[in-house]
């Protein structure tokens, strides 16, 4: 339903910021004639352009007087800590945190009388700690540059008395924190491959269990007194171990097919278990250290480290859907366990199988603002707002009324196009490009429907930005992590057949995208997917031909520059514009295939060198080009001067309608920046 959110409004004044960029009108003729003349603007905030709960880390534990207590991290704008009752639902405590730069939950560990629970940024963790007896919440240190800990995310986290046992990323580093004295521990990297995630975590005895990724996963082991690393080996090893579970001396690991059974006191596998022959990702312990519990497809098992098996509960008889559930957890009841899990909606799932009995809590979990990732112009020329991280919503904007309307949607929306009658949405992970035809009512998980997942065969996992080509999409993309070599593929959203063109520019990720008359002009990026290591030094543009289906130029358009972020056209049909992740405004003649001006913005990146930013798109009103880089909103005539608009909203990315209002979004609201 839709969404009515009070305005506010702010003039920007032209000149509000000048740095004047001689040379670019000199060195670019073209795209300086004719000039317009800005007028100034007034910046109208819209107000939050999503909400919702979005419990992604749960745990568990007891509360110091008999009972358990259920604890959920919903991420948002702020990421929110709650704890639930698991026998009536009710919300006991909730706790917003205060940093809103930490926008995602990292995980929750539930102990005597309270818990320890994380939430993040890009850089930095947070690490606290919940009083069930006090009702309040303590800080205890942050991770990040320059801190003790300097990883920029905690992963996991074991509470052993008056120590804490970390892993992080990057470099899979494993740490002890005293809490007494506050001193930290070194382990080192559990890889020794290039894996820089720590995934899987658990602790038996004196050691410490840890499973790498992503490329090929370790696992390996850390004797808490000595500091030893030793590698267990794997015959078959995945290309992560994502997590690890504990049945007394009995340490299970999720290898390909099967879990897998390794025993810490005689060093060996057991091989052939019953029960063990499937899948499982997340393992949860009870009141009986002997027994794990872990999920597989609709079913709850249980591992009996005694009788080396695993027997289903009967959850499944229940007919209880168990889509987007999240970490199980397992508590003591009486004389039995008790399961629960969280869906990412928030509902709160108990699963008592001694008395074989589910029951479903209503959501008792705060919603918050979602974090915004993307914007684009749809069929019908109104905006679409894609999500990060979310429980699956994407909003629109009514361009007349300026009213929100929130949907059902994709998790992580990365990119928006139209082509046609057809609204073209990318998805994070797995590379999943939707097709939604505006001619019918959007119906989530039929209209729009799945075009293609470019994860299997040809490893692409983030579609950055996509652009209508004729009747064709152009879609760019960068591939999964652990891979080098991004990917133009061309979709005909029609009949939804496709092609991919991999390693246009070897081993380079494909970052940006621009079309005319049947070439399709892309930038590239030296970076691929995550834990990889560059094999070049310098991004591309390339040009390719949609008839032919080949590359028929390839430059570098900024010597030393790494990501050409951005592409679009202005005012003149021959000359293509620019701007690299670095910040530097460059044209291009799309007659003589050369470069014919390079201007520096003077804007300091910020982002993902991949090139979400900068975005720059041009206003045919006044012939200006306008942008979003570093965080800032700027403007570009065509006589080279730059302006900065506005630098107090740390800005994504915008786009601008047919009626020349720019629409832009922060970290989790929406503004039309109007002219006069």
């Amino acid at each position: 339903m839709p969404v009515h959110h009070p305005t506010r409004r702010r003039v920007l004044q032209t000149g509000l910021v000048t740095t004047a960029t001689a040379g670019l009108a000199a060195t670019a003729p073209a795209l300086a004639a004719p000039p317009g003349r800005p007028g100034s603007g007034e910046l109208i905030d819209l107000g939050i352009a999503m909400e919702s709960v979005n419990v992604r880390l749960t745990g568990s534990g007891p509360d110091g007087a008999g009972a358990t207590n259920l604890y959920a991290l919903s991420d948002g704008t702020p990421v929110t800590f709650s704890v639930i009752s698991p026998e009536t639902g009710e919300l006991l405590f909730s706790w917003p945190v205060p940093d809103e730069s930490l926008n995602y939950g990292a995980g929750v560990y539930g102990i005597e009388g309270g818990a320890y629970f994380t939430a993040r940024s890009g850089s930095a963790t947070a690490l606290n700690f919940y009083d069930q007896a006090e009702q309040s919440v303590t800080h205890i240190t942050t991770s990040g540059g320059g801190q003790p800990i300097p990883n920029s995310v905690i992963r996991n986290v074991i509470p052993d008395g008056d120590t804490l046992y970390l892993c992080c990323y990057p470099r899979s580093e494993v740490y002890a924190l005293d809490l007494p004295s506050g001193e930290v521990r070194e382990f080192g990297p559990a890889s020794d491959n290039g894996g820089d995630y720590a995934w899987g975590f658990a602790k038996i005895e004196d050691t410490l269990y840890v499973g790498t990724g992503i490329g090929t996963g370790q696992l390996v082991a850390f004797d808490t007194g000595t500091g030893e690393r030793t590698e267990i080996e794997l015959e078959d090893p995945p290309a992560s171990i994502a997590a690890l579970g504990t049945a007394g001396p009995l340490l299970l690991v999720p290898l390909p097919g099967r879990i897998g059974v390794y025993d810490t006191t005689s060093g060996t596998w057991h091989e052939d278990l019953p029960g063990m022959d499937q899948g499982a990702s997340a393992f949860a312990n009870g009141g009986d250290p002997d027994l794990a519990y872990f999920r597989s497809d609709d079913e709850f098992w249980v591992f009996d480290a005694e009788a080396l098996e695993a027997t289903p509960l009967g959850f499944a008889e229940h007919g209880v859907s168990t889509s987007s559930l999240r970490a199980l957890e397992a508590f003591p009841a009486d004389d039995h366990d008790v399961i629960a899990c969280f869906r990412q909606n928030g509902e709160a799932i108990v699963f008592d199988p001694s008395a074989d009995e589910v029951v479903v809590h209503d959501v008792a979990v705060d919603s918050a603002p979602v974090i915004a990732h993307s914007i684009g112009l749809g069929p019908d020329g109104d905006v679409w707002v894609g999500a990060y991280l979310s429980a699956g919503v994407i909003a629109t904007i009514d361009v007349h009324s300026r009213e929100i309307t929130q949907l059902e949607g994709p998790e992580q929306s990365s990119a928006i196009a139209t082509v046609g009658p057809y609204l073209m949405i990318s998805k994070y992970p797995d590379g999943v490009l939707y097709r939604y035809d505006s001619r019918e009512p959007w119906e989530w998980d039929s209209n729009p429907d799945i075009v293609a997942e470019l994860i299997s065969p040809h490893l692409q996992d983030r579609l950055f930005e996509m652009t209508d080509a004729g009747d064709l999409l152009a879609a760019a993309s960068i591939p999964e992590y652990g891979h080098l070599g991004g990917a133009l593929s061309i979709v005909d959203p029609e009949t939804g057949e496709y092609e991919v063109y991999r390693h246009i520019v070897e081993d380079q990720g494909v970052s940006t995208v621009a079309h005319r008359d049947g070439i399709v002009y892309a930038g590239t990026t030296i970076y691929g997917g995550m834990s990889t290591v560059p094999t070049t030094t310098e991004g591309h543009l390339v040009e390719f031909d949609l008839d032919s289906r080949e590359v028929t130029s390839a430059i570098v358009p900024v010597a030393g520059d790494e990501t050409v972020s951005t592409l679009c056209f202005g005012p003149e049909a021959s000359i293509l514009v620019g701007v690299t992740y670095e910040s530097n405004l460059f044209t291009y003649d799309i007659t003589t295939h050369e470069v014919t001006s390079v201007v520096d913005l003077g804007i300091t990146p910020t982002g993902a060198a991949w090139g979400r930013t900068p975005t720059l798109r041009y206003r045919k009103h006044d012939r200006c080009f306008y942008g979003v880089g570093g965080g800032v909103f700027f403007r570009v005539t065509a006589g080279g001067e730059v302006t900065i608009l506005d630098d107090e909203h740390g800005w994504k990315t915008l786009t601008i309608t047919a009626r020349g209002e720019i629409y832009l979004i922060d970290a989790n609201r929406v503004y039309v920046h109007a002219f006069d």
